[in-house]
């Protein structure tokens, strides 16, 4: 039984990372980075004020949905989907909290740190912590268009700065 509900939830999760019927994927991203917005005293230490941050550095779009977290034993996880030259992006955005962590979520944040991926259902998707280690974003942009390649860096990189 526990063998059958723990497939479900790992299936579920597989058909959500994979974009399967995205619809509405919150329009495009514009890829000018004129504006980017260090200063973070504005924004809250939680996801509503990471995707703040992220949306006006112009690196995320659209409305962000739920997902299931504790798959990765974090707190709470949204989604984001949406168009880049043409090319689906999505990124997750995982909230470890700030209390301990168990040995569970210590082992996954480790190996992201280590290996900058994270591997579900045997598939390895690139993965980051953000400097406090309280947050995790998985990215996933297929695209090998070089300017898609060069906003999934600077994502990165802000996103590892936010509340260090």
């Amino acid at each position: 039984m526990k063998r059958t509900i723990v497939f479900g939830v790992c299936l579920g999760f597989a058909l959500m990372l994979s974009g399967c019927g995205a619809g509405d994927v919150g329009g495009n991203l514009e890829t000018s980075e004129t504006n980017l917005t260090m200063n973070q005293d504005n924004y809250e230490n939680n996801l509503d004020g990471l995707a703040k941050f992220m949306k006006d550095n112009n690196l995320i779009s659209g409305d962000g949905k739920e997902t299931l977290a504790s798959f990765i034993y974090a707190e709470k996880g949204v989604k984001y989907q949406f168009k880049n030259n043409s090319s689906l992006v999505t990124i997750e955005f995982y909230d470890y909290g700030e209390g301990e962590i168990s040995e569970s979520a210590n082992k996954i944040i480790e190996s992201v740190k280590t290996e900058g991926k994270i591997n579900i259902l045997d598939k390895d998707f690139s993965a980051c912590m953000n400097g406090s280690g309280r947050y995790l974003m998985i990215y996933n942009d297929l695209s090998t268009n070089s300017e898609n390649i060069s906003k999934a860096e600077k994502t990165k990189e802000i996103f590892s700065q936010f509340k260090s």
